[in-house]
């Protein structure tokens, strides 16, 4: 431990007159020596006393020390680099909102797209509406026929084209080798006069007419009719696609009581109707449904639908060839 001046406060003892008051070493200045000498000894045992401290191991080490510089090193370390983290951030955020912005002009222009191709497909099924509408007009083979000349017709049918044509079918009288008279009379025949009587829509399907009883029995693939109008005429013929064909049908009278029956070579062949026979029921394969056509008489026409009948027409182009430009 550093020494101090232990010693009370003195009192003057420079009490010459000759000697100036400036020179004289007073109470007060023996004091403030003191006080200094003391202080500096406070100062230096504290100093001692730090100094043993560290080579006893205590207080902060230089190992300490050392540790905080490496601290503090790492803080600033991570703290460049949260500010670099930071800046990419910010960076990635900018990349998103343009993206962003990006992606909303895209989503904007497939709406555009959507609503161009909801107008097309609106557009193409106007158009299929109208399409359909003129299949079930051709189906129905609807031809609206104007005279144009004595010799000439006019023919528009729902495709909404016009074609000239001339017509062969004329209205005929058969003779029998005879002149029509009242002793040889003969039915006049008009062109379309070659009605189907075929109604494939009320067929009994997986049955068949049975030719010995008229009776309707169970047998798969075939199609029975219903009972067919036929008073009056004298013969019916049936047709279709050449293709295996069942069996035949039966004759009916007016209170459809069978009468008689027949095979499929007499019908697809002709066959005379009995002259009390009001009704005939015809059997036929059921995949002809679409081609089967009965009609009067015995001979097979051009297919028509049901209730309708069909003309032979001939489609008569201008002729470009000039006779008169040849000579003999």
């Amino acid at each position: 431990m550093a020494s101090k001046i232990n010693y009370n406060n003195k009192a003057p003892f420079q009490t010459r007159e000759d000697i100036p008051d400036i020179n004289k070493v007073n109470a007060e200045d023996m004091n403030e020596i003191k006080s200094v000498v003391n202080t500096n000894a406070d100062e230096l045992d504290t100093a001692k006393e730090n100094i043993e401290n560290l080579q006893n191991g205590q207080g902060t080490s230089n190992a300490d020390i050392t540790s905080l510089k490496n601290r503090v090193t790492t803080l600033e370390t991570d703290n460049t680099t949260n500010k670099q983290d930071i800046s990419n951030l910010k960076s990635r955020t900018t990349t998103l909102e343009t993206d962003n912005e990006t992606n909303k002009t895209n989503i904007s222009t497939l709406q555009e797209d959507v609503e161009e191709i909801e107008g097309n497909i609106t557009e193409l099924q106007t158009e299929q509406t109208a399409q359909n509408q003129k299949i079930e007009q051709l189906d129905d083979n609807q031809i609206h026929i104007t005279t144009e000349k004595a010799s000439n017709t006019n023919v528009k049918d729902c495709s909404g084209q016009n074609a000239k044509i001339n017509v062969c079918g004329i209205s005929k009288q058969e003779t029998n080798g005879a002149s029509p008279s009242p002793e040889f009379p003969s039915e006049i025949q008009n062109t379309g006069d070659n009605i189907n009587l075929f109604n494939k829509e009320t067929v009994e399907n997986n049955t068949y007419v049975n030719a010995t009883t008229g009776q309707v029995q169970s047998y798969t693939g075939s199609s029975s009719s219903d009972y067919i109008d036929i008073k009056g005429l004298k013969a019916i013929i049936l047709s279709g696609d050449d293709v295996v064909r069942s069996n035949g049908g039966a004759f009916y009278n007016s209170e459809k009581v069978y009468i008689s029956g027949f095979t499929t070579p007499q019908i697809w062949n002709g066959i005379q109707v009995p002259s009390n026979a009001n009704y005939v029921r015809v059997t036929v394969t059921t995949t002809e449904l679409d081609v089967i056509k009965l009609e009067k008489g015995t001979k097979v026409t051009s297919y028509s639908k049901y209730k309708c009948g069909s003309i032979d027409i001939t489609v008569c182009n201008k002729n470009l060839f000039d006779s008169k430009v040849f000579s003999n």
